[in-house]
């Protein structure tokens, strides 16, 4: 069981008094149990019968004033904010250490997403911290392509706004239906390629996709029919999106 976190897929260091803050770095270094000293030993102290889960609440109330953990966490882009505010929620109930460090490192989420975007920390995204990491943090790229957003379509929509994206803002724009969403979807292996085994793969067994690509504009069966007269085994989607216009 893991935070309550919006996941798009349809998913510390010591705090040793002395130590300075770590400067946000485009590469996040991973981050095992056996490192999370500082939250360990918050984790430790709600731990009192030893079986390795606390109450989340109790752990969310001693992590709040743990100031310089949360500092640490924030500079290393990780998305401890939004996970305190479920933990302070009791989402879920309880929780082990391993489980707050899979959390820690999720890099799907929308609030990881977000956190790992906000290069300052200040909750809020600015279109020169998306350029930043679009050019240098590959496996956020990576993340997004496969929550169905392309490096260009982030690009046009923090182009498109005059001013700071906050999180309201930001969950709207990658929840947002696009073609490369529905592409992203489809393409089961993502080697950003659409073979004629995944249309198959989808006619059969996801309806509801099936369904968003012929709103999309590009008929799934039409399409597989399509690629096997002209004998393409795969496409780019700069063809899917050739054929949404054809359609």
């Amino acid at each position: 069981v893991g935070f309550k976190l919006i996941l798009l897929r349809m998913g510390c260091n010591s705090s040793r008094g002395g130590e300075e803050v770590p400067e946000p770095g485009i590469e996040p270094p991973p981050m095992p149990v056996k490192k999370l000293e500082g939250i360990k030993d918050i984790f430790g102290s709600c731990d009192q019968d030893e079986d390795n889960r606390v109450d989340s609440k109790e752990l969310g109330a001693k992590l709040q004033e743990s100031d310089i953990t949360i500092k640490k966490l924030v500079a290393k882009r990780k998305p401890i904010k939004y996970m305190l505010q479920a933990l302070l929620a009791g989402e879920p109930e309880r929780i082990s250490l391993k489980e707050l460090d899979t959390q820690l490192d999720d890099i799907h989420s929308l609030e990881a997403l977000f956190a790992r975007i906000d290069i300052d920390g200040d909750g809020v995204l600015t279109g020169a911290e998306l350029a930043q990491v679009l050019r240098e943090d590959k496996a956020l790229v990576d993340a997004l392509y496969e929550a169905g957003k392309s490096k260009e379509y982030m690009q046009q929509q923090f182009k498109a706004c005059t001013e700071d994206i906050d999180m309201a803002r930001f969950r709207c724009m990658l929840h947002a239906p696009t073609l490369m969403s529905v592409f992203s979807r489809a393409d089961l292996n993502n080697d950003k390629m659409l073979s004629q085994q995944e249309l198959l793969d989808t006619l059969e067994n996801d309806p509801e996709l099936v369904k968003e690509m012929n709103e999309a504009g590009v008929p799934t069966d039409q399409l597989l029919h399509s690629m096997q007269l002209e004998g393409r085994e795969r496409i780019t989607f700069a063809e899917f999106e050739q054929h949404s216009k054809a359609a």
